[in-house]
């Protein structure tokens, strides 16, 4: 038994797995004009909005997959050009070779799908505006289409999800990236840990990552913990202190997010936390920091240490 399906994505595929399982002695042919077969159709639009994720990331099962473990024939970049019925048999371009010929079959199953609707409206023929119906279309899109500053959303890396954080920081990094595409290249937004500072008179704020609000309205399951330190050596001249908040996954003790308030050097500590969220470090991770120590600069345990070791500590007594 022969059997030939045309079309390589959901509905082909699960003809042609289908089959193969009730038939383990059929000869089961898939074709497919495109590049990718057995892909995830109604993920393109979610992939998209995602930047930090690969188009690839919606193929099920790879043709070397589908060959080696389900012993099904796939071919991708096989364009069935017409149907011989009389004949039983299909006429086949092999887009690669750039060569026709003929497969005969014994049962013959259509799942070619269909093509998108362009609307009557106007403007749909303007350059930039896309169809997105199969895996090329979402492709084209996700190359193709940037956008940067505060009209863009950004990659939150301790969320791992969508966020508006309107900072000329982030306009400036999602520029180089639009920039460089724009060019011809291919480069992704590495996103972002929400890092801002500000300064009140001799007073400096600052915060990395999530706070309380975002671990309540995105449901983590998250400890809190404050700490107070000198910021230099206690009995140099001019030492101030520092308060600091750090937030720590639970179960992990993964550092979530960390805020700072008090005297000068405040701000650009929380930058040694903006680096931590990005490497996803622990909190014991960030306790095991080495600093360099001069009470000019800091005391013996900076002040980012001390919050570290705070939380983990909370985070022992959670067990």
């Amino acid at each position: 038994m022969r059997i030939v399906v045309i079309g390589g994505i959901a509905a082909g595929m699960s003809v042609a797995s289908l089959a193969k399982r009730r038939m383990p002695g059929a000869k089961v042919i898939a074709l497919e004009c495109g590049d990718y077969f057995s892909y995830g159709t109604c993920g393109i639009s979610y992939n998209i909005e995602d930047p930090q994720r690969d188009i690839l990331d919606l193929v099920v099962i790879t043709p070397a997959e589908f060959r080696h473990t389900h012993g099904i024939d796939v071919r991708i970049r096989h364009e069935v050009l017409s149907i011989h019925a009389a004949q039983w048999e299909v006429e086949v371009r092999d887009l690669v070779a750039c060569r026709n010929y003929r497969q005969d079959y014994d049962r013959l199953v259509m799942a070619t799908g269909a093509q998108a609707v362009r609307p009557l409206i106007p403007g749909i023929d303007l350059p930039g505006v896309y169809l997105l119906r199969d895996f090329a279309d979402g492709d084209a899109i996700k190359r193709f289409i940037d956008a940067a500053g505060d009209c863009a959303e950004a990659f939150h890396r301790p969320l791992a999800g969508p966020v508006c954080v309107p900072l000329g920081t982030t306009a400036n990094k999602q520029v180089k990236v639009a920039g460089a595409n724009a060019a011809g290249d291919d480069g992704h937004f590495a996103g972002i840990a929400g890092t801002a500072g500000f300064r009140v008179f001799d007073l400096e704020v600052a915060r990395a990552g999530v706070g309380a609000a975002e671990i309540s309205s995105h449901g983590l399951d998250a400890i809190s913990v404050i700490s107070r330190h000198s910021n230099r050596g206690d009995r140099f001249p001019g030492a101030g202190r520092i308060a600091t908040v750090a937030f720590a996954e639970r179960k992990s003790g993964r550092l979530l997010g960390a805020q700072t308030v008090g005297a000068d050097t405040a701000a650009k500590r929380v930058d040694i936390f903006a680096t931590a969220l990005h490497a996803r470090m622990s909190v014991s991770d960030v306790e095991s920091l080495d600093f360099s120590n001069a009470p000019p600069f800091a005391p013996v345990y900076d002040p980012v240490l001390i919050a570290a070791g705070v939380a983990r500590q909370a985070l022992s007594g959670c067990h």
